[in-house]
């Protein structure tokens, strides 16, 4: 059975940070490919410009191009309207078959706001979690205990499940596994980068060469 790593997001733009996690989460949990899906129009970021999906997928193509394991996956820019989790999820399943293992890689930051998802039982459903619990700079650096994670999905997700210490995940006996894993901290983040860019700051040392020379060429977060 294959073990599929999905890693969806903004990646507006992809940093070196990134790139670290995800290849430290492929590591641990065995993954034979990671994707990385760059959201087309992100539901949680009507707040701010976003660069155009073609550039950020360019960016991603160029980030990844020498890296084993990753690939980048346009299921949510080819897809018209909002990119939604459940139906992107749907996409693979659908691709990959039943026999597939779907890992769904996420920040702690955005698990605990997973209920306001659209349709995000189903993803309980379709795919197992791997949360990541030391985000990066910009967002919480205090991981709560598994107690306080219990307590929100007993209330928001379902009661039924159980953390298994020695895993390090919590079970339910007919929703899927939520892992938990402590990545290592990475002082890196998309937003520094566009304000450093703006601000007219160094930033190429935080991005892959070949991403800091296309951001460069094309004028991007002037």
């Amino acid at each position: 059975m294959a073990n599929i790593g999905l890693f969806g997001g903004t990646f507006d733009p992809i940093h070196l940070g990134h790139l670290k996690t995800v290849l430290e989460v492929k590591n641990r949990f065995h993954l034979e490919t990671v994707y990385l899906i760059p959201a087309s129009r992100p539901p949680h970021k009507t707040n701010r410009a976003v660069a155009p999906p073609a550039d950020r997928n360019a960016m991603l193509q160029l980030a990844i191009q020498h890296l084993d394991g990753l690939e980048v996956s346009q299921t949510e820019i080819n897809r018209s309207g909002l990119s939604y989790s459940a139906e992107t999820v749907d996409e693979f399943r659908h691709c990959f078959g039943e026999s597939a293992n779907l890992f769904f890689i996420l920040g702690l930051d955005a698990f605990v706001e997973i209920h306001t998802w659209k349709t995000y039982w189903r993803l309980f459903e379709n795919v197992a979690f791997i949360v990541m619990t030391r985000p990066g700079a910009g967002r919480s650096q205090t991981p709560p205990d598994h107690e306080t994670l219990q307590t929100f999905i007993d209330a928001r997700i379902s009661d039924g499940y159980v953390f298994d210490s020695a895993k390090g995940q919590f079970r339910h006996s007919a929703l899927q596994p939520v892992n938990l894993f402590a990545v290592t901290p990475v002082d890196i983040s998309s937003t520094d980068i566009r304000k450093r860019i703006s601000t007219r700051e160094p930033y190429e040392h935080l991005l892959p060469e070949s991403v800091a020379a296309y951001i460069n060429k094309k004028g991007l977060y002037r």
